[in-house]
């Protein structure tokens, strides 16, 4: 959208830049200048300037550079005409003529009929307000059909007398917020009751409804309308931003919502727009949304939007499906949630998430439709990502929603599991591919390659389409069994492991001479660090003691060999932990338990995400030995005591990472003899 020269200079004139970024930045004046800390990265001395005579922002630390409007894209996260339409509101400049009157006119005028009694503040029509709604009507997206006893919906709305006025946004979002306020009054009110209680049981706390201005539309004729008019809005203003419908037949009007929770839909700037109503009782459609209208395009926009914004810095962005879902979240501490209006993400909503976090998190509803929603916002995704946009998918346990999830003990605590676990749009790709068919035929798996190739070939972005294909490739050999490619990292790193044990790491900072360690002075800042010492403890968890508890899960017969070895491990984290102790409590009560109710009752005890990472067929090391389906038992118990055998080594060499990263902070005597008396461990090509 273009805006005349002549506007956007007064706009400027009006709107100093310094007001504008003194809303987020604290500046102090020094000289002609205004000086703050940068918002754009972290410092500790200012180096931030802002320039109202040359009308411009600059940091000469990260080099951010910018006007007025610039800042409000970056820092609120505007589009341009948002921007626009902000500056103008908070200095008072009238905006240009809006494209969107000229095109809502016809629609939403009537023509010049003599308005019956009751137009200008009047009451009602006859028969209007608290008549009974006939039944069949509500939720319906159509004209109403005749009620019980042949009756139509009364005609709810007084016809305009004069030609058709002009239909102005403000006068749009005027009656939209009159109706929120009805709305949430008549959820206060004795035909709220159901409602309320509804929302009770769905846990939903007043502070809650509060913030999301939550009502309630009754189920019966012309209250809405009554209430409007009585305020001085217009029935063609209420037609035009979808509070009422026209019957294309009878061309008689009547509300749209009736005997529905009310979820006000608002924009970036957090004035409302629209609504999505939900049904009481059986009527459908359960949800409804507001139509199409110059504010309200549901393609366009994301549910609790304005409020994700606010958070987006200290929260993570969580797509979820439905308008609960993102309100439990919301109530449980995950701000940064929304959701798109009752339809599959699209490339608009996919634009506004990237503006949000680069990594946006989508959590659709652990079923079939979920999934299916899941695959299709990820290949939708793929022509637009790049570097700095991609998606991450939370894995929900099966049949579960977030808000049902929230509802549960521990519910917390596993969302911000599942979270954690969050996996990597190209992983997503894969799995469900892998998941299409069998892939039991070379024709399948020719069929796999091909899918994944071309969801490659759809990346627009050069560079992340290499990668991609690079990533796809190195997956489809470790599921078959290729021998991975040289520099392949993890897979290279596990196929080694699988053809006969990882030697382990070497003691970082010392040398093996004549069979003894001795410190290598100079290397012993450079090499012996905390965090390589973490990074090297984290590589020995994943090639370690993951696939253990993975042959565990998916072959339990061998439970009676390995349940006390394996109970004498100490874990490298409390997840492993719990997860050993819980499998190991299972299997030693019911030896005989196979693999999907093993599953099932672990999942039970919510251990879902680390779970669904070990269980074949999609393990993350299911490309291992140990886990080969053409193992018999014997063999494979001879590959886990090799395996036991790696990690009791691992002990000894985690007790004395400990003590070197305890000598790097004090190089005490009494540490250094306590390093001294542990084994020697084998050295690694790298070491």
């Amino acid at each position: 959208m273009s805006f005349p020269p002549e506007f956007m200079a007064e706009l400027r004139r009006r709107n100093p830049i310094s007001q504008v970024v003194a809303r987020r930045v604290k500046l102090v004046k020094k000289g002609r200048e205004f000086q703050g800390l940068c918002p754009f990265h972290t410092e500790k001395s200012p180096s931030f300037t802002v320039n109202d005579d040359k009308e411009f922002y600059h940091c000469f630390g990260c080099g951010a550079h910018g006007d007025a409007i610039s800042f409000l894209t970056e820092i609120e996260r505007m589009s341009f005409p948002e921007a626009v339409e902000f500056l103008a509101q908070a200095s008072g400049v009238a905006m240009p003529r809006d494209e969107y009157a000229a095109r809502s006119r016809p629609r939403s005028t009537v023509n010049g009929a003599a308005a019956p009694s009751g137009v200008n503040g009047a009451a009602a029509p006859s028969g209007v307000n608290g008549a009974a709604a006939p039944s069949g009507i509500n939720g319906s997206d159509a004209a109403a059909p005749p009620g019980t006893n042949g009756e139509n919906p009364p005609d709810a709305t007084p016809r305009d007398q004069a030609g058709p006025p002009e239909i102005s946004l403000e006068k749009m979002r005027a009656a939209l917020n009159a109706a929120m306020k009805w709305y949430e009054s008549e959820l206060k009110g004795q035909d709220g009751a159901a409602a309320r209680e509804y929302l009770r049981q769905r846990g939903v706390t007043d502070a809650t409804i509060a913030q999301f201005s939550l009502g309630f539309a009754p189920d019966r004729w012309g209250g809405l309308v009554a209430a409007l008019t009585a305020q001085g809005h217009r029935p063609d203003v209420m037609l035009a931003c979808g509070l009422l419908v026209e019957s294309a037949e009878s061309k008689k009007r009547y509300e749209k919502f009736r005997g529905r929770i009310m979820f006000p839909i608002f924009d970036r700037q957090g004035r409302v727009i629209g609504f999505g109503g939900r049904a009481m009782g059986d009527a459908k459609p359960k949800y409804l949304n507001s139509p199409d209208t110059p504010l309200f395009h549901k393609g366009k926009i994301l549910y609790a939007h304005h409020l994700a914004r606010a958070a987006a810095k200290s929260s993570p962005i969580v797509v979820a499906e439905g308008y609960l879902d993102v309100i439990s979240l919301h109530q449980n501490g995950f701000a940064g949630a929304v959701a798109p209006l009752g339809t599959a993400l699209t490339e608009e909503q996919l634009t506004l998430l990237w503006r949000l976090n680069p990594e946006p998190l989508l959590c659709f509803d652990g079923d079939d439709a979920g999934h299916r929603a899941a695959h299709r916002a990820a290949v939708r995704a793929l022509p637009s990502i790049g570097p700095g946009k991609s998606l991450r998918f939370l894995d929900l346990p099966k049949g579960r929603d977030p808000d049902e999830i929230l509802q549960t003990p521990g519910g917390v605590a596993l969302i911000k599991q599942i979270i954690a676990a969050a996996m990597p749009l190209a992983d997503k790709l894969f799995h469900a591919e892998c998941e299409a068919e069998p892939l039991l035929t070379p024709e399948n798996k020719a069929g796999l390659r091909q899918r994944l190739r071309d969801h490659a070939r759809a990346i627009g972005d050069a560079d992340t389409r290499h990668y991609y294909e690079q990533h796809f490739m190195e997956k489809i050999s470790a599921l078959f069994g290729a021998k991975p490619r040289e520099g392949a990292g993890f897979s290279q790193a596990a196929s080694s492991f699988a053809r006969g044990g990882l030697r382990l790491i070497s003691r970082a900072g010392f040398e093996l001479v004549n069979g003894m360690w001795v410190p290598v002075n100079s290397r012993l800042v450079a090499l012996t660090t905390k965090p390589k010492i973490a990074q090297k403890t984290a590589l020995r968890i994943e090639l370690l003691e993951k696939p253990l508890l993975a042959c565990l899960l998916n072959y339990p017969e061998l439970g009676q060999t390995l349940i006390e070895p394996v109970a004498n491990i100490r874990f490298s984290n409390a997840d492993l932990t719990n997860l050993a102790q819980d499998l190991l409590h299972i299997l030693a009560l019911e030896p005989d338990i196979d693999r999907h109710e093993l599953t099932a009752r672990l999942e039970d005890q919510m251990r879902f995400p680390l779970i669904h990472e070990l269980l074949l067929p999609f393990s993350r090391f299911n490309h291992l030995e140990i886990l080969n389906p053409a193992l018999d038992i014997a063999e494979r118990e001879i590959i886990c005591m090799r395996l036991l055998a790696q990690i009791d080594h691992e002990g000894m060499a985690r007790e004395r990472d400990s003590y070197v990263a305890a000598f790097i902070d004090s190089p005490d005597p009494e540490i250094w003899r306590h390093l001294m008396l542990l084994a020697p461990m084998p050295v690694t090509d790298d070491g």
